[in-house]
């Protein structure tokens, strides 16, 4: 079987990581203790780059690939290939939003929340339906042939957080979550 499918895993495990380190942040913002919102950005930087331009496009790579196969139901794939397009958007609007605060500019405290909560829903619903079915329909149903031609469509891209090497830019991100 291919290594690819448990480097999906192992990237939702991370995915998992960031998104507990910014659900902690989001419940210091209006208390008594304030948000690294710097560092919420950084993390938001890297979710926009590494996940949404090289993770999810090696599941729709296999997604798709399932729904060549008799008998499976095209629906789950469906809704999780949409969720992709969606989970672009959203981080891309709780990246701004972070410019917003970061730059001082006006925006109620409500519809920041409303939006960092809403891309975190979004990613935990998502990474939970990948995980409990998807991922095991895929490790069933694709054969050594598929999975072959699937590592040789895409180039490995190392992770730039949480690889072997990690890229400057990252740096504070993984001396602070790990």
């Amino acid at each position: 079987m291919s290594e690819v499918i448990d480097q999906l895993h192992r990237d939702h495990l991370n995915i998992v990581k960031l998104l507990d380190y910014l659900e902690s942040e989001l419940k210091k913002v209006g208390g008594d203790r304030i948000p690294d919102f710097q560092l919420m950005h950084e993390v938001m930087h890297y979710m926009t780059s590494y996940p949404d331009i090289y993770h999810h496009p090696r599941e729709d790579l296999i997604f798709n690939r399932l729904r060549d196969k008799p008998g499976v139901d095209d629906g789950p794939i469906d809704d999780v290939l949409e969720e992709h397009q969606e989970i672009i958007e959203r981080g891309k609007r709780f990246r701004a939003a972070l410019r917003t605060v970061l730059s001082e500019s006006m925006m109620l405290t409500e519809d920041f929340l409303e939006i960092a909560h809403a891309y975190i829903r979004l990613q935990r619903r998502h990474l939970d339906r990948e995980e409990s079915s998807l991922f095991p329909l895929a490790r069933e149903e694709l054969s050594d042939s598929d999975w072959r031609e699937i590592d040789a469509i895409f180039e490995n891209a190392p992770d730039p957080l949480f690889g072997r090497l990690v890229k400057a830019e990252y740096s504070h991100i993984r001396s602070v979550i790990g």
